[in-house]
C-alpha cells in the first residue's frame, strides 16, 4: 500500500471581512502603503481615499476567492 504524505498545515489567513475592516480603518496614508506591498508600486497620486479603499478590499477578495472571468 502507497504511503501517504500529510502537508504541514498551512498557515491561517485573516478573513477577508477582517482585512477589510482593517483597510477601512486607515487613513490615506495607510492605504497608499497598503497599495504598494500589494501591487508593488506607488498609488496614483489622483485616487481618493474611497477608491484606494474599494479597489484594494476588491483585490483582497479577487486574489482570496477568484476574480471575474475575462
Amino acid at each position: 500500500m502507497p504511503r501517504v504524505i500529510i502537508a504541514p498545515a498551512a498557515p491561517k489567513a485573516k478573513p477577508i471581512d477582517i482585512e477589510i475592516v482593517h483597510l477601512r480603518d486607515l487613513d490615506i496614508h495607510g492605504l497608499r502603503n497598503r497599495w504598494h506591498t500589494m501591487f508593488g508600486r506607488r498609488a496614483p497620486p489622483h485616487l481618493l481615499r474611497h477608491l484606494l479603499f474599494r479597489i484594494l478590499a476588491y483585490r483582497l477578495q479577487a486574489d482570496r476567492l477568484g476574480d471575474l472571468d475575462h
